[in-house]
């Protein structure tokens, strides 16, 4: 199978900077994912990326929470549909944002 998207565009141009909120983000991630450790490597990854932003791209309050989103996001649709990883994760966002 090919997870090619067809596309060279992400997202919704008519949701460009919408930003889910935190509350929002943890609330996918519980839903969605409902293996502890791939919650924890979730959780991981966005903190790690959280600090990158921050100490080392130096960004502001909402760059940082945008890197730390995409942490915390990236394997959202990995636990329950693993054969439409990424393409179901990025349909839903696109309808959402």
């Amino acid at each position: 199978m090919s997870l090619q998207l067809g596309r060279n565009v992400f997202g919704n141009p008519a949701h460009q900077n919408n930003v889910l909120a935190r509350e929002e983000a943890i609330q996918l991630l519980q839903t969605w994912v409902l293996n502890p450790k791939l919650q924890l490597h979730m959780l991981q990854v966005a903190h790690l990326m959280k600090c990158w932003a921050a100490e080392k791209e130096q960004l502001s309050e909402l760059e940082v929470w945008k890197w730390e989103m995409a942490g915390l996001l990236h394997d959202a649709d990995w636990d329950q549909w693993p054969e439409l990883h990424c393409k179901k994760l990025l349909k839903n966002w696109n309808n959402a944002i």
